[in-house]
């Protein structure tokens, strides 16, 4: 069972007694949050926010639609709504994060990341993402030490695995000359002035 998914419901059902979510907004976000498509699920997203703009989840879900449909500015600009809202919320800390990293803002990523963790200490997907900036930064050693406690918990961790066997390729490749270590995203494409970094 999930049961962060259940503790999560229980928070938002409490709000709605309270008054301070509208149940519309839950509702379609339950269906929101099932949506393949992207554009789709931006609109959708949007509508919940219309519905109730104090819903820090649903920017923390428009952000990572947006990042995964290539608005890399708007994600980061919504999940920043969502830790306005909320600055305890673990998810939209650790998908700033994230995207932080990828656009090569490393120490703001990491202060995301950490504080991420700090709200949720087992909060794996934080420990690997954090492991991820870390090698993205070419701070081997750093990536090194997150890829080797998380497989010390768990040695069947194939998320830590993978993140391990980049790390090598990518100090191989560094210590070859080769600098194209860093990885290449596209900003905000909603303008239709998509670019690389």
């Amino acid at each position: 069972p999930n049961l962060e998914g259940t503790r999560r419901n229980i928070a938002h059902v409490r709000k709605i007694i309270n008054g301070e979510r509208k149940v519309a907004a839950f509702t379609m976000m339950q269906t929101a949050v099932k949506s393949e498509n992207s554009p789709e699920k931006i609109a959708q997203f949007r509508k919940i926010i219309a519905e109730d703009p104090t819903y820090d989840d649903a920017y923390n879900n428009l952000g990572v639609a947006y990042f995964y449909s290539g608005h890399t500015d708007s994600a980061i600009t919504a999940i920043e709504k969502a830790i306005a809202i909320n600055p305890y919320n673990p998810q939209a800390h650790n998908n700033l994060g994230y995207m932080l990293g990828t656009s090569h803002q490393y120490d703001e990523a990491l202060k995301h990341l950490f504080i991420a963790i700090q709200i949720k200490r087992d909060y794996f997907d934080a420990y690997h993402n954090l492991g991820y900036v870390y090698m993205w930064k070419e701070d081997f050693a750093g990536s090194r030490k997150i890829w080797a406690q998380l497989l010390k918990g768990n040695p069947n961790n194939q998320q830590a695995r993978k993140g391990l066997a980049e790390l090598e390729r990518r100090e191989v490749m560094v210590k070859a000359g080769e600098s194209s270590t860093k990885i290449e995203i596209t900003d905000d494409a909603e303008t239709g002035t998509g670019k690389k970094n």
